[in-house]
């Protein structure tokens, strides 16, 4: 009975300690109207993944949860804003159960040259480029079709106690098919 007990506190206890830890999400939102043609685009796709410590754990995060952002394959949070190079995450929000929601910024400019991303959730996205001679910009808005998919990522310690939690199970069954 003993064993049973203690099988089950220590069974709690990974359970506690891996809710505390960093999740790993994978973004992404597809389907875009156009900003100068006006033509919903299904193909067009933005995404990235965020990392978040549920601190208060209340099950939603919020901007002060968040530990990393990356858009594409730049990776934005935290960011070095060093010399010509600001970057921001200004506003984020998630619920699992309900919508992802960020503001994400990141210029770089030079004397006569500069870029511009930005993300603004809901309502548009995309970037501009510019010259001393030249500029160009590209964006999209959303639009009612714009498909959001969030998924987690799975923590190879998740894999390690589903398999010890298997173990468990067949050692168990084991047992009691020997009784």
């Amino acid at each position: 009975m003993f064993m049973k007990l203690a099988s089950c506190a220590a069974l709690t206890l990974c359970a506690l300690t891996a809710n505390a830890a960093d999740q790993v999400y994978q973004w992404s939102f597809q389907g875009f109207t156009e900003k100068y043609s006006d033509v919903f685009d299904p193909d067009a796709k933005i995404s990235g993944q965020f990392i978040v410590n549920d601190l208060n754990q209340d099950g939603n995060f919020d901007l002060t949860e968040l530990k990393s952002f990356t858009y594409d394959t730049l990776a934005h949070v935290p960011c070095a804003n060093v010399g010509n190079i600001t970057c921001a995450v200004s506003t984020f929000s998630y619920n699992p159960a309900g919508a992802l929601s960020f503001n994400y910024d990141l210029r770089e400019t030079g004397n006569s040259s500069g870029t511009h991303f930005f993300i603004n959730t809901g309502a548009n996205w995309g970037n501009a480029s510019w010259t001393a001679t030249d500029g160009r910009d590209f964006g999209h808005y959303w639009a009612p079709e714009t498909v959001m998919t969030v998924t987690a990522v799975p923590e190879p310690h998740s894999y390690l106690m589903l398999g010890a939690g298997l173990l468990a199970l067949a050692g168990f069954t084991r047992r009691r098919n020997r009784k």
